[in-house]
């Protein structure tokens, strides 16, 4: 099976200041809405029988692992920015 892949930003854990870090996210975020938009055109030509359920299973995968992958960037991200947030309150 073939997966289509939203561009991603580069790697998120080699960026070192907030700014660059919150664009990351941001990044991220919009990759997320492209895949919802996916699966909105896909659900969409189901519904209007333009396609058969069965040709849109390819579609409806793809569209799921992707946003399988970016949630999980996402997370991290949240979750290294929530833990720079903390060890700045420490010092």
């Amino acid at each position: 099976m073939r997966t289509v892949s939203l561009q991603s930003p580069p790697a998120l854990a080699e960026r070192n200041n907030a700014p660059s870090k919150l664009l990351d996210v941001d990044a991220l975020c919009n990759n997320i809405e492209w895949g919802v938009n996916l699966l909105s055109a896909v659900q969409e030509a189901m519904a209007e029988g333009l396609s058969e359920a069965e040709s849109c299973t390819d579609a409806l995968y793809a569209a799921f692992d992707d946003l399988y992958d970016k949630q999980k960037q996402l997370r991290a991200a949240v979750d290294g920015l929530f833990e720079e947030r903390r060890q700045s309150k420490r010092c």
